[in-house]
């Protein structure tokens, strides 16, 4: 009921405050956890604030908490007060969500040599104002820390959006690319088709034409073949011929005679040869010897050449 009452008069907090004055250290140390403990109950941080602004007025303080760092420096022999006065700093400080604010009031007592009197208390005998000590330090924040993990942030998020802008541009030149890239193909399709269906033709022209020299050179063959004949042929006239055996005359009309020659070099009954084919027999001179045999009959050709 008492804190109740407490809680609904600031100005009572305020006289509270104020009791640091008292030379009496069990006294000032049972004042700091009294503010404590408002300071832990709902609207007891803003109170508590609001107090000791007061007792900067009253006392002409130049900085707050500034007369309750004095006395925490100089009761260094009365573990009692030291504890006290450790436990209302770390609840001071630390028990603020805001962050920002937080920082504000731990650099308050900064300002004011706390963390080098800390520094000099790390030391202590004491496991009670060790505790204390290391619960503030375990929940300091680095200013420093976080001025270079900001910046480092800072620094982080200007790259990671000039990356972001370099993938954007890399991705529309990708786009772009793959764009100039399937025209290409489309292109380059429709020239195939058309160099296949050249080439098909090309094929259907070479198909043709092989089959044309195909015919060709069998031809030239069976040319070839019955010249060969011919040759042969002729071959055998003009031996016959120098034997004695036929004569060859040719007749005024372009027709060519092969004309058996008997044993007394005289003419017989022969063959004639119009236009290099045999016809029959010819009237020729008569013989009581016997007939050479005819003669093979000619190729069919008027280009015997006369002998």
């Amino acid at each position: 009921y008492g804190f109740n009452m407490v809680m609904s008069h600031p100005h009572a907090v305020n006289e509270i405050a104020l009791s640091l004055n008292n030379k009496n250290p069990r006294t000032k140390a049972l004042v700091l956890e009294l503010l404590a403990a408002v300071c832990l109950v709902r609207g007891g941080h803003e109170i508590i604030l609001s107090a000791f602004d007061n007792f900067k007025e009253v006392c002409g303080e130049k900085q707050r908490f500034e007369k309750l760092m004095e006395h925490f420096r100089n009761e260094d022999n009365n573990i009692d007060f030291m504890v006290a006065s450790m436990q209302f700093i770390n609840i001071v400080v630390h028990s603020v969500e805001d962050m920002n604010f937080r920082v504000h009031l731990q650099y308050e007592f900064t300002k004011l040599g706390l963390d080098e009197y800390l520094d000099k208390l790390k030391h202590t005998e004491s496991d009670k104002l060790q505790v204390q000590i290391q619960a503030y330090l375990d929940n300091v924040f680095d200013v420093g820390a976080l001025l270079e993990d900001a910046e480092t942030k800072n620094a982080a998020l200007e790259r990671v959006e000039e990356l972001e802008e370099n993938i954007s541009h890399l991705s529309e030149k990708l786009q772009d690319t793959e764009n100039e890239a399937m025209s290409k193909i489309v292109e380059l399709e429709k020239q195939l088709m058309q160099r296949n269906k050249e080439l098909d033709v090309v094929r259907e022209i070479y198909k043709d034409a092989n089959t044309q020299v195909h015919t060709l050179r069998k031809m030239v063959k069976e040319k070839e073949e019955a010249i060969q004949r011919q040759s042969t042929l002729e071959k055998k006239i003009h031996e016959l011929e120098k034997q004695g055996t036929i004569k060859i005359q040719k007749k005024g009309d372009g027709d060519i005679a092969i004309l058996p020659v008997v044993a007394s070099g005289t003419l017989s009954m022969g063959s004639e040869v119009v236009a290099g084919n045999s016809v029959g027999p010819t009237m020729g001179a008569a013989s009581s010897g016997p007939l050479p045999p005819p003669p093979p009959p000619l190729p069919p050709s008027s280009d015997t050449p006369e002998t």
